[in-house]
């Protein structure tokens, strides 16, 4: 095959969308737990990954082009208080 033709392939594949929530849902109804474990630890580490380049994007946008922090966090107070 050409390289024109291994590029095709893989931009093929790449455009088939996976379905993580979908594949732990099955896995879980299947009975396969091990599966399920992989696969939710993977949704997590996805999630938390995420989550932290989007905190590391708010700290450089603050540092560096001096953006004020958008996210909201409670205080301890705030919470006590609920």
């Amino acid at each position: 095959m050409s390289d024109l033709e291994n590029q095709e392939i893989e931009t093929t594949e790449e455009m088939i969308e996976q379905d993580p929530i979908g594949d732990f849902i099955d896995s879980i109804a299947s009975g396969d737990f091990n599966q399920s474990e992989k696969l939710f630890n993977d949704l997590l580490a996805d999630k938390m990954d995420h989550a932290l380049e989007a905190e590391k994007i708010s700290v450089a946008g603050s540092i560096f082009n001096g953006v004020e922090d958008t996210l909201e966090y409670e205080s301890e107070e705030d919470i006590d208080e609920e």
